[in-house]
Order: C-alpha cells, then sequence, then structure tokens
C-alpha cells in the first residue's frame, strides 16, 4: 500500500511539473501582459485619460472630476467647474488642456503646472464632443447640435487661434472625434442625417475642409493618428486610412468601441465593452472589463492606462 502511495505521489508531482513547465511566468522572454484594476479615489463616470509621463497622469469625468496620478496613486484635484468632461491633453507637464460641457456652453479649461483654471468659454448650442490642442494657440473642438427652429444639425467644428473660438464647420453634421497630424492635417468624423444617416470624414489641409463617406457605415467614435498615411477610426468597427483611402478592417466584437490608441504600426489598443489589441495583422480580443472603458492610453508597449464608468480605472502592465 506504501508503495502504491508513494508511486502516485511521484506521478503527480511530475505531472505538475510538465503543466507547470507550459505556464508563462514573469521570467519568460515574452513577457507576462495583465490588465488589473486600481482605487480609484471616484464613482463618477471618468470619460479621458492623459500621460504627460510615466508618474504623471491625469483622468477627467463627470461632475467637474479632475484626477490625478503621482506615480503610486490617484488622488482627486480640486475643479473650477463642475460641468462634464469630455477629453483631456497634455503638450507638456505645465501645460495641459481639458473640455468640459456646462449648461449650453463649452468650457476650455488650461492647467500651468500648479492649477487648473477656465481658460474660455463659447455658446454650443449642443454638447461638446472631443478636443485636440496642437499648441496654445492652435485647438479644435468637435460637437453635436440641433437647431429644433429649423430642424437642422448645426455647425460642429470650432477652432481656437489663440485669441478666441470661431465657427468653422464646413457642413451640417453630427461630429464624434478630432485628431491632427499638424497644423495642415487634421480629420474629424461624425454623421450626417437623421434616422438614416451617412457617416463621414472630414479632411482639412491648412485651409479648408474636405467631406469624405465612410467605408464603415456605423457609428464613429474614435480617431487615432501616427502618420498622415497611418490613421485608424473606431466606433460600431473599425477602420484604417493608409494615404489614400479608408478602408474597412475586420473587428472580432460587434459592440460599440469608444476610443483608440496606437503606440506603432504593430501595436494599438481600443476599448469600449471589450479590450481588443492590434497587432499589425488583425485586432483580437484581449480583456473583458466588468466595466465600459471611455478612454484608453499608453505610455509605453510596456504600460497602459484605461478609465471608464463607475470611476474604474485599470492599469496594463507587461513584464519582462
Amino acid at each position: 500500500m506504501k508503495k502504491v502511495m508513494l508511486f502516485t505521489l511521484i506521478v503527480c508531482t511530475f505531472i505538475g511539473i510538465l503543466i507547470g513547465c507550459g505556464k508563462k511566468t514573469p521570467t519568460d522572454s515574452e513577457g507576462v501582459s495583465y490588465w488589473h484594476k486600481v482605487e480609484s479615489p471616484t464613482t463618477q463616470c471618468l470619460s479621458s485619460v492623459y500621460f504627460a509621463s510615466q508618474n504623471d497622469g491625469w483622468a477627467v469625468g463627470a461632475g467637474g472630476t479632475i484626477l490625478h496620478y503621482n506615480g503610486s496613486s490617484w488622488e482627486m484635484i480640486e475643479s473650477p467647474t463642475t460641468g462634464v468632461f469630455i477629453r483631456v491633453q497634455f503638450l507638456s507637464p505645465n501645460d495641459g488642456w481639458a473640455a468640459a460641457e456646462e449648461e449650453d456652453s463649452c468650457i476650455i479649461l488650461h492647467y500651468d503646472g500648479d492649477e487648473w483654471n477656465i481658460h474660455s468659454k463659447f455658446k454650443l448650442g449642443g454638447h461638446p464632443t472631443d478636443m485636440f490642442f496642437l499648441s496654445p494657440t492652435n485647438g479644435w473642438v468637435t460637437a453635436w447640435a440641433f437647431d429644433k427652429s429649423s430642424l437642422k444639425q448645426e455647425c460642429a467644428i470650432y477652432h481656437w487661434d489663440g485669441t478666441s473660438w470661431h465657427d468653422v464647420s464646413p457642413f451640417y453634421a453630427n461630429l464624434y472625434s478630432v485628431f491632427f497630424v499638424d497644423e495642415n492635417d487634421g480629420w474629424v468624423s461624425g454623421r450626417i442625417g437623421g434616422m438614416m444617416p451617412n457617416y463621414h470624414f472630414a479632411h482639412y489641409d491648412g485651409t479648408k475642409w474636405d467631406s469624405i463617406l465612410s467605408p464603415m457605415d456605423l457609428t464613429h467614435s474614435s480617431l487615432y493618428f501616427l502618420s498622415a498615411d497611418d490613421g485608424w477610426c473606431v466606433g460600431l468597427g473599425t477602420a484604417h486610412y493608409d494615404g489614400s483611402e479608408w478602408k474597412v478592417v475586420e473587428c472580432p466584437f460587434f459592440g460599440r468601441l469608444l476610443s483608440v490608441f496606437f503606440l506603432s504600426a504593430n501595436d494599438g489598443w481600443a476599448v469600449g465593452k471589450k479590450i481588443l489589441h492590434y497587432d499589425g495583422s488583425e485586432w483580437s480580443v484581449d480583456e473583458s472589463p466588468e466595466a465600459v472603458l471611455y478612454s484608453v492610453y499608453f505610455i509605453s508597449e510596456d504600460e497602459g492606462w484605461a478609465v471608464g464608468e463607475d470611476g474604474i480605472i485599470l492599469h496594463y502592465i507587461r513584464d519582462e
């Protein structure tokens, strides 16, 4: 009996070793990557996350919520507004910008390295959807609106020239995202029409906007460009721009993606009800979070962040 028990123990140990050898560990050459939830100081919905550096991160959301990451934890920061933030962006650690909706106005806030202050405010007649700053004197805001008296969609692109905001919309449309490669190369995405809308992109060449019909006949949510000939759009699907045209790229998840971020042509991320990763040839589902994610930002291929509803904050780490 003792011999049988000893033999069984040896066999089980051997099987355990074999199974263990098949698992990835932090010492494997490929490394181990994972998303984990970190403590959040708020339950407000978080709409945007951006990092000025690895230990200097920002997230904004509903109720005027502003959070700062100091390298070890997230903390609440005093906010000059109770509006709903839509975007935060940093040009440098001491030059941050954010856009929020408060009543029927769009509020632009600026961070000078010490505190956030209201920089400018303009009437919108609708809802701001995105913001992009190239410099302190060159910023853009997209929006969607509807004029009840004329039953028409309102103009939806606003430009900051360093002095004031101007309505520069080339057509009536609801726009959801804006991204600029440089001052002479910008993109917006959105839709034209009501019950049966057409989805469009518009390209800015430094002087004018030109409308381009989208091959992705579904809702657009977010734009990201690595260069003038390498851009992405996500929404209910994904599409890629190669410098001459937009083409639909097969997506394994039929649900709305709300934010996209690319580190390189072979390393991209998109979030919504799922977390997707692009490896240069195809998209794959990487993770299924417990809450909808509204924004994703990667510092490097080894570290990224995502935020979303109920104040959720996820941190991605890849160990070597």
